[in-house]
C-alpha cells in the first residue's frame, strides 16, 4: 500500500503532509516496488 501512496505523490497527482508511521526499512521496500498507476492526463 505504501508503493501506490509514494506513486501518486511522484506522479504530482496528490499532496499531502504525512506523520511517520513506517520504518525507513518499509520505506526502501515501497521504493523498490513497481505500481502501475499513471496520473490524469499523463
Amino acid at each position: 500500500m505504501a508503493a501506490v501512496g509514494l506513486g501518486v505523490k511522484a506522479g504530482g497527482a496528490l499532496r499531502t503532509r504525512a506523520t511517520p508511521l513506517l520504518t525507513a526499512e518499509e520505506i526502501d521496500e515501497a521504493t523498490r516496488r513497481q505500481v502501475g498507476f499513471r496520473p490524469p492526463g499523463a
